[in-house]
């Protein structure tokens, strides 16, 4: 889950700050993958490869739309529906934290990675570590081994 702090001021001139909750369930997650060409990491790729910013947009905002809701009080649902996402939408709080994903490549990152269930996150994060390994394993012509001792464990075992 991704939570994001916003400070915007609202249409009566009142300073707000507000926490915004944004989550993809692995279903949710898996229905974008197969529906995306080439899935989802490829198309954020290509897309900030290019420069496409009107399709970077097209991304986010539909990202946002599918990720966006609120936690029930007792923390067992997010709830999303097209009343609680108009409310947000409706809301300076979204231009607000639409722009910064738009302008802040950090925070557009962390929204992008924030909104993957944590137990896939640490999947994909082990999977591109292994595969990053192999890369420049087959770079440097040696092999490595698919896990490697840490350096600091790696001196105590050798003396």
């Amino acid at each position: 889950m991704y939570v994001k702090t916003v400070e915007y001021e609202d249409y009566n001139g009142e300073k707000r700050k507000d926490d915004l909750y944004f989550h993809l369930t692995e279903a949710e997650l898996f229905r974008t993958q197969v529906s995306t060409v080439g899935g989802f990491e490829e198309l954020v790729e290509r897309i900030i490869k290019t420069r496409n910013v009107p399709e970077l947009m097209k991304v986010f905002e539909d990202l946002i739309h599918k990720s966006y809701g609120v936690k029930s009080p007792d923390g067992k649902r997010f709830i999303k529906n097209e009343e609680i996402w108009n409310e947000f939408y409706e809301s300076e709080a979204y231009s607000v934290f639409f722009m910064e994903l738009l302008t802040n490549d950090v925070e557009a990152a962390k929204f992008v990675n924030g909104v993957i269930p944590k137990r896939l996150r640490d999947q994909m994060s082990n999977e591109e570590i292994e595969s990053n390994k192999k890369k420049l394993a087959a770079e440097l012509g040696v092999d490595v081994p698919a896990t490697t001792v840490p350096a600091d464990k790696a001196i105590e075992t050798q003396k």
